[in-house]
């Protein structure tokens, strides 16, 4: 029989993620998750509702997505005329932007790289 060894979890380099209403839990692992915050790297917001836009503090990036109509350089704004140039009928891009925006972030993440 074999014996399953285990080995220690050890952390490095952390990106919390979340999109639209998730925010808040997003926020309340980042706060409550202890030890966590030497590792935390980057934050990935997809159209975060709810409390304020994680923008890059300190050791943490924030890579921000939202639909808004804005120059904010803190933030990818991709509103709804923004995406007919891929997609004709996209009224509300809500839903795409965590399926179509997780590729661009992990372009412009540091993590891993």
């Amino acid at each position: 029989m074999l014996q399953s060894v285990r080995e220690p979890v050890v952390l490095k380099n952390v990106v919390l993620s979340d999109f639209s209403r998730g925010r808040q839990l997003m926020y309340s692992v980042r706060t409550r998750a202890k030890g966590l915050e030497p590792y935390l790297r980057e934050i990935w917001d997809f159209d975060g509702k709810g409390g304020a836009p994680p923008y890059s503090t300190g050791k943490v990036r924030g890579i921000i997505y939202d639909q808004e109509f804005g120059n904010d350089p803190r933030s990818y704004h991709v509103p709804a005329p923004r995406w007919s140039r891929y997609h004709e009928k996209v009224v509300d891009p809500h839903g795409l932007i965590p399926n179509m925006l997780m590729w661009h972030a992990g372009e412009q993440s540091s993590v891993g790289k």
